[in-house]
């Protein structure tokens, strides 16, 4: 990460950075007498030289005020009971939330009310992190009263007040306090980490979309190893098939960590894909159920099996992505089979997967290699010698399917097959013959071959 407030003592002037259709948009709060700053993620990612995905900006003006500020713009009103509107200004989405103090959380998430304020530290004082609640203007700078800045430059992570009560009003910043160790590879306050182990039951009060879409940006951060292996607690609130992981032995020469330090060690070791880094948590995750011990040994038969149909389980409850379930299930399924680099087997693979998941399954499969003993190392030449033809094979664009033929039905009729079981099998076995290099892909060819088996049916 480029920290540019860290590797600097003048911090940067941030309207060089920041669109300059937001600095318009709050320079029209401003020239209507209302107060306009940028505030939480995109300060803090200003100041720390990422580029921010979006820009909040919050206002002393109340809602209605804002509107008849952007009168001529299109302004939906987004959240308007709790002060936010968004106004697409230049075809930018900007979302404008009133300064607002928050009442009690009843329900763990959500303020049962909100009261909006003149104050911009009021408005800070409800904020999660310290480093979330600083913000800028152009007109008056940076506005820091709790100290976040100075959190910023020293890499520490702790709550604005008491963590107990910022975690207590609403459970999802128990997630978010993970996965920003995660994403930013800070240090904690030992009180934030306290409170958070302390109330991570309270996780269940929260949507399993807001508990997958944290998770995801957790497992893609490059501290996840670190993430992972210390708050293996606070997870297996949310992944209770976690748990038994937890120093669950593996007394096998292929390895040397047991089963959830292992798998911390394959997360880290696959690219921060998202598809991936969650194929790599949960590669494993049947192998308390499928444990046997003999022969003085562990044995862990088809946790491959069973660990699909679990990471299904688990992703589909968590309300993932179709693509990432299946994908998913489809990588844990097959991570533990090792391919010869031939035509045939490689062929055969690519009928069940796509090219790019091919190349995924050798990635997590090298990972998995890496995080085992040094007997277990031993594969990975053969994996690399796998991905090599993966690729190469892929890109010759073998036929794959009966619908890569170059022979259609109606070709078959005119042979003189007639529709139903024996022309699917003609077609199966011309599909075979292409395979295995026996049979040219071509319409003379496969119609001499169909012809030769309507003979022999």
């Amino acid at each position: 990460m480029n920290d540019r407030l860290l590797k600097q003592e003048r911090i940067p002037d941030p309207s060089l950075f920041v669109p300059g259709r937001v600095l318009e948009a709050m320079d029209m709060l401003t020239d209507a007498g209302y107060e306009a700053y940028l505030v939480g993620g995109c300060v803090r990612d200003l100041l720390t030289g990422r580029t921010p995905y979006d820009y909040d900006i919050t206002t002393s003006a109340l809602p209605e005020e804002t509107e008849n500020v952007f009168a001529g713009y299109k302004v939906v009103e987004t959240g308007l009971k709790h002060g936010t509107v968004t106004v697409i200004y230049g075809g930018f989405p900007l979302e404008i939330t009133t300064y607002r103090t928050d009442g009690t959380y009843s329900d763990g998430r959500h303020p049962d009310s909100v009261s909006f304020t003149r104050s911009l530290k009021e408005d800070l004082a409800r904020r999660d992190f310290t480093v979330n609640a600083i913000a800028w203007s152009k007109k008056d700078g940076w506005k820091d009263p709790f100290g976040g800045m100075e959190d910023l430059k020293n890499r520490v992570l702790k709550c604005v007040g008491r963590p107990e009560d910022r975690f207590s009003e609403d459970a999802l910043r128990i997630l978010r306090f993970v996965r920003f160790l995660s994403q930013l590879g800070f240090f904690f306050f030992l009180e934030t980490e306290s409170a958070a182990n302390a109330l991570r039951d309270r996780l269940r009060l929260v949507s399993v979309e807001r508990v997958y879409a944290e998770l995801t940006k957790m497992l893609c951060g490059p501290e996840a190893e670190k993430v992972l292996l210390r708050y293996h607690g606070i997870l297996g609130v949310v992944i209770p098939d976690l748990t038994p992981c937890v120093g669950f032995p593996q007394i096998t020469k292929y390895h040397i960590h047991d089963v959830y330090t292992h798998t911390c060690a394959v997360v880290a070791g696959v690219r921060p894909d998202p598809v991936l880094r969650w194929a790599a948590l949960l590669h494993d995750i049947a192998k308390p159920v499928c444990h046997e011990f003999y022969d003085g040994k562990s044995h862990f038969h088809e946790h491959p099996e069973k660990g699909a149909f679990m990471a299904r389980g688990i992703l589909t409850g968590l309300h993932a992505e179709k693509r990432t379930i299946d994908t998913v299930s489809l990588l844990v399924r097959k991570h533990d089979t090792v391919l010869p680099p031939e035509r045939k087997p490689v062929i055969r693979l690519l009928t069940e997967m796509t090219a790019e998941e091919a190349v995924m399954l050798t990635e997590l499969m090298e990972a998995d290699c890496m995080g085992k003993s040094e007997t277990g190392k031993e594969a990975i030449p053969r994996i690399r010698q796998m991905r090599e033809a993966i690729e190469r094979i892929a890109n010759e664009q073998p036929a794959l399917h009966v619908t890569d033929l170059h022979i259609r039905g109606k070709d078959l009729q005119e042979i003189g097959f007639v529709p139903g079981q024996d022309m699917g099998d003609c077609l199966r076995k011309l599909l075979e013959d292409v395979q295995d290099e026996t049979l040219e892909n071509t319409e003379e060819a496969l119609k001499k071959r169909a012809a030769e088996l309507l003979k022999k049916s």
